[in-house]
């Protein structure tokens, strides 16, 4: 006698259970079609088409029930996390906060959330602990998704990649550290502030680097000798260091004098 082991979803009503020579009957019948939801004896779901039955289903319907959407707009946020949480780090930066690398874990909560949600109702069982290996390295939750839906890794390699590759350029062009910064930001400082009045005394003393931005920027704070200080936010690009803004004493004259200033090299 053959085992009824089992059971298929129709209207989130569970049927069953059924023997393999009943449900090969069903699918002839059009009862069952590739993306209905069958279930084994252990309770593991999967579309109809991810089983052992897909070889009874014609090919345009496997063809059709390929494009089920299992990958969708919250996806691809995930996979571009970095650059979304630099984005954030500096809106928080420029509302006179500090940015914090974490920032990120709730969004990336949720959007798991949501993808093991669609992934049950297109009939995949989830991603087992999907919450820690999206908030410790999230392209391992995509390699475990990817596994799951029996697709390429196509979706970590992208977030692998878009993971590491602030990690590469770092080692590509390493970023200068404190006791490069601040001489050549008195450098940088100097050359503006003599163009704009050639005539004063005023000049740099030194400048502090008070943090460390996304993207190769930091924050700096330039002391001069009439015991002012200036912001600014300097940019590495390669081993060179430019101003990318500029907070200037309003007597000392433009902001736009930096489109002009080409930075300084490192020796």
């Amino acid at each position: 006698m053959a085992k009824s082991n089992w059971f298929y979803k129709a209207e989130e009503t569970r049927q069953g259970p059924f023997s393999e020579k009943e449900i090969r009957n069903l699918i002839e019948e059009k009862i069952i079609s590739p993306d209905t939801v069958l279930c084994d004896a252990k309770n593991n779901c999967y579309l109809a088409v991810r089983t052992e039955f897909s070889a009874y289903f014609p090919q345009q319907e496997l063809t059709a029930i390929s494009a089920v959407a299992v990958s969708g707009v919250w996806i691809w946020v995930l996979i571009a996390i970095p650059i979304f949480a630099d984005l954030l780090n500096f809106a928080v930066y420029f509302a006179g906060k500090m940015p914090s690398r974490t920032a990120m874990l709730p969004l990336i909560a949720i959007l798991v959330a949501m993808d093991g949600t669609v992934l049950q109702k297109a009939g995949f069982q989830p991603v087992k602990n999907a919450l820690g290996y999206a908030v410790l390295f999230y392209p391992a939750y995509l390699f475990k998704r990817s596994r799951r839906l029996a697709r390429k890794q196509t979706l970590f390699a992208l977030s692998l990649l878009m993971f590491l590759f602030p990690v590469a350029t770092s080692f590509v062009c390493p970023l200068l550290d404190k006791k490069d910064i601040e001489p050549l930001g008195v450098q940088i400082v100097n050359q503006i502030l003599l163009p704009l009045h050639p005539e004063t005394t005023v000049e740099c003393t030194r400048v502090t680097l008070e943090r460390r931005l996304p993207w190769a920027k930091f924050d700096v704070t330039a002391h001069l000798s009439d015991g002012r200080t200036m912001e600014l936010l300097l940019e590495q690009s390669w081993n060179t260091l430019q101003p990318k803004t500029i907070h200037l004493p309003e007597d000392l004259g433009s902001i736009f004098i930096m489109k002009k200033f080409k930075g300084i090299q490192k020796p």
